[in-house]
């Protein structure tokens, strides 16, 4: 007995079949006791609900009711009017995807255009030309300083020496 109590697992196991005996005896009672059934939810006939649909049990026996034609061509013509629509926005959509094609096609050929008026200048001039301006070059400076590493990792030398 206290071998059982000392091992969780084993005691966890007792305590299943235990418990499943107990549910197996009084399921046989319970499924005795009859429920009640519930009676089906049928709509106002007044209130007229677009969005929801009532909810109807269909039995075998019982045929379904015909659906007028004022509502069957309701249907169609909602239906004819979202098609008719999403084919204009997909025309729409069409034509500015070809615009855009034909965008960057003629910005393709401009660009190849103008590489080829820059190969054309560098075969004129094959002697590099390197004009430096001092407001260029204390820019260069100012912009290596502050894309470079920080400082709190390379501190200065005259920082160090004075410590």
């Amino acid at each position: 007995m206290e071998f059982i109590f000392e091992n969780p697992w084993l005691l966890f196991i007792v305590i299943g079949i235990i418990t499943s005996i107990f549910n197996k005896l009084t399921g046989n009672q319970g499924k005795q006791k009859s429920r009640p059934q519930r009676q089906p939810i049928q709509p106002q006939k007044g209130a007229n609900h677009s969005t929801s649909s009532p909810i109807r049990e269909v039995k075998k026996n019982e045929a379904l009711p015909a659906i007028p034609k004022k509502v069957i061509n309701n249907i169609e013509k909602e239906y004819a009017e979202r098609k008719k629509q999403a084919e204009e926005t997909l025309h729409s959509l069409k034509d500015k995807q070809r615009a855009l094609e034909n965008k960057t096609q003629s910005l393709l050929a401009v660009s190849e255009r103008g590489s080829m008026r820059l190969d054309f200048n560098s075969e004129k001039d094959e002697k590099p030309s390197f004009l430096i301006e001092k407001q260029k070059l204390a820019e260069g400076v100012v912009w290596a300083e502050i894309l470079g590493p920080p400082r709190a990792l390379n501190p200065h030398k005259s920082i160090r020496q004075k410590r």
